[in-house]
């Protein structure tokens, strides 16, 4: 004889709640794709399963799809997988990159993709300063 287990309103519940996280993270994947992207350093290994299959030139990347935390992008014909943690999304950008110079003061990389987020922001003046820090940065190692 088959016994039934009653379906009740805890389990029903548990259920919905189970639909609707995953229907959120799956937004929250869709909120990435086709968003502009910098690298936080440049040269990041652009993968196609676990083989690098080129690195980025790029400083603005825009995201192509998303598997959980991997950007599907394409670079100079190079299209493959980064991870979400090697970039930081264009919106917020200029507060991350700031924050990385207030860290670090003598951080060219981060002086020049601030400036990308400034140009993108049509800050063009702010945008000018900081390549001339960074220049001015990278430029002293010679001196």
């Amino acid at each position: 004889m088959h016994r039934q287990i009653p379906f009740d309103g805890c389990a029903s519940r548990l259920a919905a709640s189970f639909v609707l996280l995953l229907s959120f993270h799956v937004m929250a994947d869709e909120a990435w794709r086709g968003e502009k992207v910098i690298p936080r350093t440049q040269s990041i290994d652009i993968l196609s399963g676990s083989e690098v299959i080129g690195k980025t030139q790029s400083y603005l990347l825009t995201v192509l799809s998303v598997e959980g935390d991997w950007l599907e992008v394409r670079d100079y014909g190079v299209e493959g997988w980064i991870a979400k943690t090697d970039v930081v999304l264009l919106d917020n950008a200029i507060e991350h990159f700031t924050q990385e110079i207030k860290n670090n003061p003598r951080d060219a990389e981060a002086y020049l993709n601030r400036s990308i987020a400034l140009l993108s922001n049509n800050s063009d003046e702010a945008a000018l300063q900081d390549l001339k820090g960074a220049v001015g940065l990278v430029t002293s190692h010679f001196i």
